[in-house]
């Protein structure tokens, strides 16, 4: 079964680990590049900047700007092409073509075929993602705009990926054995993919826990590499503003003759900075990670319903 599973997807598998391990060196390169490159602009900018400092940072810009979106969106379009033209196919081609009913008659229980299937590919997946992921961390930190952060690259390193690709390709695998047709089935992996995704960014993610914040008319703590998540009014006893009364007091603001914050204060706001700290980085990445290998699993658990009722 091992080998009958490699020569039907052997190209998919090679093409993975081809392209996988190809960003993986591209990436390393351009950041090592990068890095050189950027100690002309960090020495021409500093304390006086020096004439040069405008002409470095734009050339700097114009060599590395769109390397980086490109990796960037590799990255972020790796798992659900995954699931898209690995996990969709790998069973719904299976039932199109009746070759899965010819295995079962050979002796191979429905559960073993499933998990030799699904086995091979998501080992291959999980390898390249996490080559991928060890990188996107180790990279982070080099000029450019998209790994300057560790929050602003959160999904483009670390456990996060390789759980995204395992969900991926199980999310395609579960559709492609509840639906049985190979197209239709990719069509709702692409769908499903981006709706989760894009839920749990802007709804999971920043409520995992809940932010920290700061008073704004204090002085700026030094934050390190936080992930701003906007601001909050409150009153003087920490309960939440209405929005339309703190929008009718930025009305009325004017021209102040003191500062914002102490007119805010004076009308009995404070305005409030909401943050996750630098120390949760870690510990986000491996709670939405959790999250995902749940999802995943019970994916698996639909792909298992869906075969024994075929």
């Amino acid at each position: 079964m091992a080998w009958l599973t490699w020569r039907q997807h052997r190209v998919e598998l090679l093409t993975v680990l081809a392209l996988g391990l190809g960003l993986a060196a591209a990436m390393t390169v351009v950041a090592i590049e990068a890095q050189s490159s950027f100690g002309a602009v960090r020495q021409s900018c500093g304390s006086p900047p020096g004439p040069l400092c405008q002409t470095n940072s734009l050339h700097f810009d114009s060599q590395f700007t769109t390397i980086f979106e490109l990796i960037q969106g590799a990255l972020l379009a790796m798992p659900g092409l995954a699931g898209i033209f690995i996990g969709a196919p790998l069973l719904a081609r299976e039932f199109e073509q009746g070759t899965a009913r010819l295995v079962w008659t050979q002796g191979i229980t429905r559960r073993r075929w499933l998990a030799m299937k699904l086995g091979v590919i998501v080992a291959v997946a999980v390898v390249v993602a996490s080559v991928l992921g060890v990188v996107g961390g180790l990279v982070t930190g080099t000029p450019g705009g998209t790994f300057d952060s560790r929050w602003s690259s959160f999904d483009l390193q670390g456990p996060v990926l390789v759980a995204y690709v395992f969900f991926g390709i199980t999310l395609g695998a579960a559709a492609g054995a509840v639906i049985r047709r190979t197209v239709p089935a990719m069509a709702v992996t692409l769908v499903a993919f981006i709706a989760i995704r894009v839920a749990v960014y802007n709804w999971v993610r920043p409520n995992l826990l809940p932010p920290l914040s700061w008073d704004t008319s204090k002085l700026t703590p030094n934050l390190g590499d936080s992930w701003n998540l906007g601001q909050r009014a409150v009153d003087l006893s920490g309960h939440p503003v209405s929005d339309q009364y703190y929008q009718q007091l930025l009305a009325n603001a004017g021209v102040l003759p003191g500062s914002f914050a102490d007119y805010m204060r004076a009308h009995g706001v404070v305005v409030l900075q909401l943050y996750q700290p630098e120390s949760r980085f870690w510990l986000f990445q491996g709670m939405e990670a959790a999250l995902f290998v749940v999802l995943a699993a019970a994916l698996i658990g639909l792909a298992v319903w869906a075969i024994r009722r075929a």
